[in-house]
């Protein structure tokens, strides 16, 4: 989802009609006509699934016989797939709100009429599921081939905006000042790992 897309989709910027723009520019997104802001759901839902699968998979006999070759790498990925969830729950919630919880894949038989969850529930899955992460993560990588891979730093920050938009207005409307303070504690523990500066 581009940048580009984002500011047209707020007060920033100013897109052609084209590729749904003017829907936005003109309020007329609904439910079921939300043009280009459909793509981050389909987006996010499908790294969710691909989380949920790996989860499936990853577990009982299977877990047992890959932690068994590798340990360590077992546990990163394990991090690095909660990481990911997490990070797309966040993001759906940030542009709906509350969404379905949906932690296991699908299954032919199953109920696909799943209930929303609130923005909280969402929100408490999320901080709970990168403080999971971040203890499975490394705090940086030595081989140059490992550029760009999520580190415990990047869980915890993660953690920190996402902490940051609850006690925004949007989601805190009576400026409940405690929420202020989670947002400040959990940036106060990336600062504290005293690997990173301003650019």
């Amino acid at each position: 989802f581009g940048n580009s897309w984002m500011d047209i989709s707020s007060d920033d910027g100013h897109g052609i009609e084209k590729n749904s723009a003017q829907l936005i520019q003109r309020g007329e997104v609904t439910p079921s006509n939300l043009g280009y802001l459909s793509y981050p759901w389909s987006w996010y839902w499908q790294q969710i699934t691909y989380c949920n699968r790996f989860f499936d998979n990853v577990s009982g006999d299977n877990l047992e016989a890959l932690n068994n070759q590798d340990s360590d790498k077992v546990s990163r990925m394990i991090g690095e797939m909660k990481f990911l969830r997490a990070y797309s729950y966040f993001r759906l919630s940030a542009f709906y709100s509350g969404v379905p919880l949906v932690t296991s894949s699908f299954k032919l038989g199953d109920d696909f009429m799943v209930s929303r969850n609130s923005f909280e529930e969402i929100l408490e899955f999320v901080t709970t599921e990168l403080d999971e992460a971040a203890t499975l993560l490394p705090l940086k990588y030595n081989d140059s081939r490992d550029k760009g891979r999520i580190t415990r730093g990047a869980a915890l920050a993660i953690k920190s905006r996402a902490l940051l938009y609850a006690a925004s207005p949007l989601f805190n409307p009576s400026n409940d000042r405690s929420k202020w303070q989670k947002a400040a504690d959990a940036a106060k523990v990336v600062i504290d790992l005293d690997l990173y500066s301003l650019h």
